[in-house]
């Protein structure tokens, strides 16, 4: 998008200053001309959780945290704009991968732990949890290691069997 907006000399300028500096910021022209076609917008905990909320309450939708966010970036952009075409948004994510926020949001309860989460929420929305996550609690840990980020390559090599 930056470079066919921007040009490949002024992108490249753009990268150098990420590099250098850690952020860049595009000329003003070129942000308003990205501004024709793209908005950007946010939920903090709060909202996402009362967006998780109020889609099973009103649709009977069980939203994981990320759609919960792009749904209600959706609701603030019509807010906003007043468009009222159609809307796509794409949930990749499954609510149980999130149980414990999701079962917090759902029921304003406190799950025990983030394992029992998982049963928990399935209960009060007598939705099934999915079959990767489904006895989760139950099954044996096979990755119990800790490595430090200094020590990881090694780490790497000897698991590959290359010391």
């Amino acid at each position: 998008l930056l470079y066919f907006t921007a040009g490949s000399e002024k992108t490249a300028d753009y990268m150098k200053q990420l590099n250098t500096n850690g952020v860049y910021h595009v000329d003003a022209d070129v942000f308003a001309k990205i501004s024709e076609n793209f908005v950007g917008y946010f939920a903090d905990e709060e909202t996402t959780a009362k967006t998780i909320s109020n889609c099973w309450e009103q649709y009977g939708y069980l939203a994981d945290t990320h759609t919960a966010v792009a749904i209600s970036a959706a609701e603030q952009y019509i807010q906003e704009s007043g468009d009222t075409r159609p809307m796509v948004i794409d949930s990749t994510a499954s609510p149980y991968k999130f149980a414990n926020n999701v079962y917090r949001a759902v029921t304003k309860n406190e799950p025990e732990n983030d394992l029992a989460a998982l049963d928990a929420l399935a209960e009060a929305t007598n939705t099934a949890i999915p079959y990767p996550l489904c006895g989760l609690a139950q099954r044996k840990v096979r990755f119990d290691k800790v490595v430090a980020k200094e020590k990881m390559a090694a780490a790497v090599l000897e698991y590959l069997g290359i010391e």
